[in-house]
This record gives C-alpha cells, sequence and structure tokens, in this order.
C-alpha cells in the first residue's frame, strides 16, 4: 500500500524546490540585466542575448513557481470582495477559480480545432504552403489529433462562419 503520508511530503519538498529554482532564476535575470545595463551604458558594448534569455527565465520561473504559490496562497487576489463571503462560499469559489485553467484549455483546444477545421476545409492553408500535398498531410494530422478529443463531437458539423470570410475581389 501506498503511503500518503510519505506521497505528499515528497512533493511538497518538490513543489518548494521549484518554487526555490524560480526564484533563483528571477535573481538570475536580475543580474543579467544589470549586467546589460552597465554594458550598453557604460561600455558602450550591448549585448545581443539578455533580452530572450531574460524572457525565457522570467516565463520559466512564473511555472516552476506556479505550485508554490498557489499551495501558499500568495497568489494576487482580490480580496476586498471576497472579504464579504462566508468562509463555505470562499471554499467555493476556489475550487471553482482552481478548475478554471483547465477548463480555459479544454475550450481553447475545441475552438482551434474547430477554426483550423474551417480554415482546412477553405483551403485558407494551401496559399501559404503552395502545395496540396502539404495541405492533405496537415489535414490528416489535424483529423488524427483532434478525432479522439471529447470535444470533437460537439465541433464535428462546422458552423457557418462563412460572413467572416468574405472572398477577395479582384
Amino acid at each position: 500500500m501506498i503511503n500518503l503520508r510519505a506521497v505528499g511530503g515528497f512533493l511538497d519538498r518538490v513543489i518548494r524546490g521549484l518554487g526555490l529554482l524560480g526564484g533563483i532564476l528571477l535573481v538570475l535575470n536580475a543580474l543579467f540585466c544589470s549586467y546589460e545595463i552597465v554594458m550598453r551604458y557604460f561600455f558602450k558594448a550591448p549585448t545581443i542575448w539578455v533580452m530572450e534569455v531574460s524572457i525565457y527565465l522570467v516565463i520559466a520561473s512564473t511555472f516552476l513557481a506556479f505550485a508554490f504559490v498557489l499551495i501558499e496562497k500568495a497568489h494576487v487576489k482580490v480580496d476586498f470582495i471576497t472579504n464579504y463571503f462566508s468562509p463555505r462560499t470562499l471554499i467555493l469559489l476556489e475550487i471553482i477559480t482552481s478548475f478554471w485553467p483547465f477548463y480555459s484549455v479544454w475550450f481553447s483546444i475545441g475552438k482551434a480545432q474547430n477554426w483550423l477545421s474551417l480554415l482546412l476545409d477553405q483551403g485558407r492553408f494551401l496559399h501559404a504552403f503552395e502545395s496540396p500535398h502539404v495541405h492533405s498531410r496537415i489535414f490528416h494530422f489535424h483529423r488524427k489529433l483532434f478525432s479522439h478529443h471529447p470535444i470533437y463531437s460537439a465541433f464535428k458539423k462546422p458552423l457557418d462562419r462563412s460572413h467572416l470570410f468574405k472572398p477577395s475581389e479582384g
């Protein structure tokens, strides 16, 4: 039998370690930006790598520290409204908002599938690739990718969106 306390303790250590790593990446980002400022303004020798590395470090630190921030309840929230709610309502609201990202991704996959299907059916990607063979491969890959998705059946019949794509005159 699996010892849930041991698993929970291990996951807590992993989450805290990832949160610490996210914080270290932010400090490293600040050092890189400081290096860029010194090199650019005092030595007139700007670097070409700091901006891109800085973007990647901020993204990585955000995702690495996300679970830690969620466990510590240190994320940004608007509490001037929630101060008036009962504890039971607050728990319900926290459950709903915790699952909101999953719903957003689920919904986005369905919408992306629908729009991609519409564009492929109209041949909009033919102009980009200029090859019916490439279009055929993308179309079949798209069908394989989304055919098992539960939302696929809801979007199987393309909606009439012909008013969004007016043919070019000329």
